[in-house]
């Protein structure tokens, strides 16, 4: 992987971060990686059969004692604990793991979320027997085809319509099933968010989508937030409509006139796992198709 971008996924949200493998409970960390930024849908089908998993395995007992000391005794730094890395193939199709790639420990401090660096200068590589290497692979293909299978296939859903679950259309807002706009990631939480660091703030975009079939417009609604580190609560930043056709940039009213909407738009796309102009188009003619 030449320039490789890296998507993480929120695996705490539904309990896809619980592994047992080898006699104990894991906590689990993942990162879905490409080997670069997704331009096409065929780029999209080569990384749905052959996709790149970086997974982080703590302790589930290091990991519920870091939290909850932490906790007590407002310390960041309480708990020691041997982390496990992963990199594995898998076909997110099928659910079936192709390969181990590498496995490695290394010893570590746990901060306050139960979570532990791991450096690959800094670990050593761990030689799994026949019998250890099959019930991995088992384990995560369990994981894979439960709590886990979301969070991989949401980010290919709006590509792939077959993904969708029986209950996707009950997530849409109740208010908004005859309304113009619906956000896309409050259906599908797991598609990955669109995120920017900029000025040592993480900046984050929600796009919304028109689905009213009255309505022959093809734009797509951003609002741009930040968070107050204080309270965690969001504030809106800025926001445009972009125009999926002619590629345009509108304002919308009430937001700050000196947001640079092209230049914001730009850099959320240069960071993002799939180029936003492909990723929007895809959302707004899945959502366009299936809301009726």
């Amino acid at each position: 992987m030449q320039n490789p971008v890296y998507m993480q996924l929120n695996v705490g949200a539904n309990e896809a971060n619980r592994l047992y493998w080898h006699g104990q409970y894991y906590s689990l960390e993942v990162v879905l990686v490409f080997p670069k930024q997704v331009e096409s849908k065929d780029e999209m089908q080569k990384n749905l059969e052959l996709s790149t998993l970086v997974l982080k395995l703590t302790p589930f007992k290091n990991h519920f004692r870091a939290k909850m000391l932490a906790s007590l005794t407002s310390q960041e730094n309480v708990q020691q604990s041997n982390i496990i890395g992963l990199t594995v193939t898998i076909n997110i199709r099928t659910l079936k793991i192709l390969e181990i790639l590498d496995t490695r420990e290394i010893a570590t401090t746990l901060d306050g979320e139960g979570s532990g660096s791991i450096q690959r200068d800094e670990s050593h590589q761990i030689k799994l027997s026949d019998k250890e290497n099959s019930s991995l692979i088992e384990a995560l293909e369990k994981l894979a085809e439960g709590n886990l299978m979301p969070h991989l296939r949401q980010p290919f859903i709006s590509f792939f319509p077959d993904f969708v679950d029986d209950q996707w259309q009950e997530r849409i807002p109740k208010r908004q099933k005859k309304s113009a706009l619906v956000p896309f990631q409050a259906v599908f939480p797991y598609a990955g968010s669109i995120e920017r660091s900029f000025e040592n703030k993480m900046f984050a975009m929600d796009d919304l989508y028109c689905v009213n079939p009255e309505c022959d417009c093809s734009e797509v609604t951003c609002v741009v937030l930040t968070f107050d580190p204080e309270t965690g609560r969001e504030i809106t930043h800025g926001g445009f409509k972009y125009n999926l056709d002619k590629k345009t940039f509108k304002a919308i009213p009430n937001f700050p006139s000196s947001f640079n909407s092209q230049e914001w738009f730009k850099q959320f796309s240069k960071q993002n796992a799939i180029q936003l102009q492909l990723a929007f188009q895809a959302r707004y003619d899945f959502l366009r198709e299936r809301i009726k």
